[in-house]
């Protein structure tokens, strides 16, 4: 029989089958190779049917021309295995994937490339992407559904609606077409990162619309926004397919209960970034620097343990099962709720009462009904029109349908079970459903009596009826009642032959918690040795190149600077300064900075002797996996290190003395935006002379013009927007240089000269500060060289050292930094699970830890000052079991020694 998996008549249809199914994200470069097979068992344990793969690009392509698809980076082998643990997957290979992965998977000598325009329809980019299909889809090609593989369906792209993408029916277009062109036969998707489907698609024939839907999972509303894309969905005639979403697997049972028919929680299982692989992106805060640990609290965590919510994993998988075609083929309902239910003391169709609710009509017959309660306290239901002639009043201690708050249940109403039997309602959920039987169990969050009632044709009414275990029947006429903790009811014919079966059960909870083993540390085997910096020197006369420009996309680079002689330094202006540095000169050092454009680093005493030498230290994190113009740092094409450095002598107090006028289509310089375009009315005999931002007015939102002539020549000069709150454009002699704003207060001006007119935008919407402006001024520094470091550097290093022991606490104070060990049979003593963790106290240091085979990441104690950690916890490693010793790279990050108080090993990786 020839394999077949296709999207058609709003149905995901497999081999001719209807099919609803649940997908974990789960990726193989965040995982160490010889535990993809326990991941995959993992994940098909908890009862899921398919994973989705991202595939980044620059994992693959590591550096310009060079591939590797072996060893940890062997996609076919883990999709093969995929294949083998009986799952589907579901592949992304972008050439965008976000992912919260380095530069969102695009190299970065691409995306930096000013000639070309990433994730646009540019001749230049799809030439790029073409040559990354060349690699990777010959391979997903193999590993199709229809070849005897794994893969269900390719993504193009991805959530392309959150980018502005000028002609996306042109880009996606040619994404699909490369794709077909190497055989993809399997159904191509695009998904809608923010709900537009058209933009994230393109609209384009053979690529089918997806969604991403992130809801708060207490939100009332989660399950009328699902009937709201199925209902698109149909208009498309393809089924809602989910690529992601929530984690939570109440929120998953409310998505399939609302019509969803493809529901992929991200992120279901963790894992970890080796080898730089992490990101910068906007989540909180402007910016912030994702954590090695790749954690958001999904069903399996990065060690490869479940966690609690893995047995509502199972019975949500045992209820798609037991529903089988009935729920693949099933339609929106548009009952109400009421007909069939009666809220306990409140209206059940009332959204503001807290019980959210799905209805799906299923294929043969009957309702599904998807019960959620958001409220902060126990609801409870009971059938509507239940008499005492039904013979309700047997059931007085039964009949209610509870749900204690924060939970729900997903139940049956009015569903033919057999010839003659209807299984009209039950406080429990269905977890078999077949030919034979019926199995109903109460919600694993409510355990105990369960109750339900059966309608009988009238030549089923005398059947004969036989109870073991803990199981109650009451007849009346056509209707039969049973309730009990465990047990089954047997519908006997004349010859005492089984009819049909209803067995009750209660939930089955296999989760249990890892045990724990945790060692402290009291001291640790230490080297001084100086990391090793890559030579030969880049050389320039003035302008410091970025990193990628010195062919260094991951790591570190060490900017040396030199001029004649300047005196009276009180800090430091470095232009387009992205992701982390630092600055020494004389006997000053800044401290490590998180930087995402110019930065201003003022010195912590005026210096007072000559300075020659000038030395910036600029480390990468990771380019950014979004695209957000507000900070330049936060920009797909932005580019790494610094391209500028001012030392700065005279800081001048610009706040006063500023001529205002309105803004005016005759103003000489070109308006970077027209958001701000209210008329104020400023008069001109004489202009208006005030501080900065100081003019009152009726007019909201409103733009002000402040311009005042510079008497400075000879200098090199930024703005400093101290304290800022608003966004001012900086003008200088017409010509717009740039913007300053909260997450970017300074601004590089360059060279200024007398006469020299310099404006200031202040756009305003209801009030905001401006702040304090002040003019650095200082020397350009200029004969700069360029030392780089990469992991290939530190491995080396990591590999020679020789240690001695020594207790703790450990003072970090070398400005490059201090080696340390974790011998093996150390981190092996109190924990024998394929990983252990390594958690570290003190402040002050970045720790990168390194095995015999990967960088597992670094850690940062105490934080950076400019930046948040996101993502996961930041203060842990988690050690592969067979991966030897652990080397730990230990660098102060800040102007004082920095101190590591402790380490522990065998910590559970969640702390309850």
């Amino acid at each position: 029989m020839s394999r077949t998996i296709e999207l058609k008549s709003k149905h995901l249809v497999i081999d001719g089958v209807p099919r609803v199914l649940l997908c974990a994200s789960l990726f193989p470069f965040r995982i160490v190779r010889n535990q993809w097979r326990q991941r995959l068992s993992a994940v098909k344990k908890i009862g899921y049917h398919a994973i989705d793969v991202y595939v980044p690009w620059n994992y693959h392509e590591t550096s310009p021309g060079t591939w590797d698809f072996t060893g940890q980076h062997d996609i076919e082998e883990f999709l093969k295995l995929t294949r083998e643990a009986g799952l589907y997957a579901l592949v992304r290979p972008g050439p965008y994937i976000c992912s919260e992965w380095d530069g969102g998977g695009i190299p970065a000598w691409i995306s930096t490339d000013p000639a070309t325009k990433i994730r646009q329809n540019d001749n230049s980019f799809i030439e790029a992407v073409d040559a990354w299909y060349d690699r990777i889809m010959p391979i997903i090609r193999r590993q199709q559904y229809t070849e005897g593989g794994s893969v269900i369906m390719v993504q193009a792209d991805n959530e392309l609606d959150f980018f502005d993408c000028d002609d996306p029916s042109a880009y996606i277009g040619k994404l699909a077409a490369m794709m077909t062109k190497h055989d993809i036969t399997v159904p191509i998707i695009a998904c809608a990162g923010q709900g537009d489907m058209s933009r994230a698609c393109g609209d384009v024939a053979g690529v089918t619309p997806t969604v991403n839907l992130y809801p708060n999972d207490d939100s009332i509303d989660v399950d009328s926004s699902t009937r709201y894309y199925k209902q698109a969905c149909n208009k498309y005639d393809i089924p809602l397919i989910v690529t992601e979403t929530n984690r939570l697997h109440r929120t998953l049972r409310r998505l399939i209960g609302s019509g969803a028919q493809f529901v992929g929680p991200y992120l279901q299982v963790s894992g970890w970034d080796f080898d730089y692989g992490t990101s910068v992106n906007n989540w909180g805060s402007l910016e912030a620097f994702m954590t090695h640990d790749y954690d958001f609290g999904g069903v399996i965590d990065p060690g490869g343990n479940e966690r609690p919510d893995a047995d509502e994993a199972r019975r949500l998988s045992l209820i798609i099962s037991a529903l089988g075609t009935r729920l693949a083929l099933a339609e929106l309902s548009h009952e109400p709720l009421s007909h069939i239910l009666t809220g306990n003391g409140f209206d059940i169709d009332d959204p503001t009462q807290g019980m959210a609710h799905g209805c799906l009509d299923l294929e043969g017959g009957g309702k599904l009904l998807t019960l959620t309660n958001v409220s902060t306290h126990t609801m409870s239901m009971r059938p509507k029109g239940l008499t005492p002639t039904d013979g309700a009043h047997l059931l007085t201690s039964h009949r209610d349908i509870r749900i204690p708050a924060g939970t729900g249940a997903m139940l049956l109403h009015n569903v033919p079970l057999a010839e003659g039997i209807t299984l009209d309602l039950s406080s429990a959920e269905p977890t078999e459903l077949s030919g034979t039987t019926t199995v109903l169990s109460p919600p694993i969050t409510a355990p105990g009596v369960v109750w339900a009632t059966l309608n009988l044709s009238e030549d089923l009414s005398k059947t004969v009826l036989h109870m073991t275990g803990d199981v109650h029947v009451q007849r009346s006429g056509t209707r039969v009642l049973l309730w009990g903790n465990a047990g089954s009811l047997t519908f006997l014919d004349e010859q005492d032959s089984c009819m049909y079966i209803i067995e009750i059960k209660q939930p089955r909870i296999d989760y249990t918690r890892p045990e724990e083993h945790a060692e402290n540390l009291y001291a640790i085997d230490v080297a001084h040795h100086t990391a090793l910096w890559r030579d030969p020197l880049h050389r320039t006369s003035f302008l410091p190149p970025s990193l990628e420009a010195a062919e260094t996309y991951s790591g570190a680079g060490r900017y040396t600077g030199h001029h004649s002689g300047i005196t009276h330094v009180c800090g430091i202006v470095l232009r387009n300064a992205c992701d982390i540095v630092e600055a020494r000169y004389g006997t000053q050092h800044s401290g490590w900075h998180a930087a995402n454009g110019d930065i201003w680093l003022p010195a912590e005493d005026t210096q007072n002797g000559k300075v020659t030498s000038f030395e910036v230290t600029a480390r990468i994190w990771g380019h950014s996996n979004f695209d957000d113009s507000r900070v330049g740092s936060l920009k797909l094409s932005a580019h790494r290190g610094i391209d500028g450095c001012i030392a700065v002598q005279h800081i001048v107090d610009l706040n006063s003395g500023w001529l205002v006028k309105m803004e005016s289509s005759s103003s000489s310089f070109v308006r970077p935006d027209s958001r701000f375009n209210h008329h104020v009315n400023i008069g001109s005999h004489p202009v208006p002379r005030s501080n900065l931002g100081s003019l009152s007015t009726t007019t909201w939102p409103n733009s002000v013009i402040y311009t005042k002539t510079i008497c400075l020549d000879g200098f090199y000069a930024a703005v400093h927007m101290k304290h800022t709150q608003a966004r001012c454009d900086i003008i200088l002699n017409g010509k717009h240089i740039g913007f300053s704003s909260p997450w970017r207060p300074t601004v590089w001006l360059g060279p200024i000269h007398s006469g020299d007119r310099l404006s200031i935008i202040v756009n305003k919407t209801w009030g905001e500060d401006p702040g304090n402006i002040a003019l650095l001024i200082g020397k350009p520094i200029n004969d700069w060289n360029l030392r780089t470091q990469s992991l290939t550097e530190l491995r080396e290093t990591s590999q020679s050292l020789t240690f001695a022991e020594i207790p703790f606490p450990l003072r970090v104070d070398s400005p490059d930094g201090i080696w340390m060990r974790i011998p093996h049979e150390r981190l092996w003593k109190s924990n024998d699970s394929m990983n252990t963790t390594v958690r570290m106290d003190g402040e002050g240091i970045q720790l990168t830890a390194f095995t015999a085979h990967y960088c597992l990441g670094r850690v940062v104690l105490g934080g950076i000052p400019g930046t948040v950690f996101a993502g996961g916890r930041g203060d842990l490693f988690l050690i592969p079991r067979e991966e030897g010793d652990v080397i730990l790279y230990a660098e102060p990050t800040r102007s004082s020694p920095g101190i590591l108080r402790s380490l522990t090993v065998g910590e559970r990786i969640d702390r309850y």
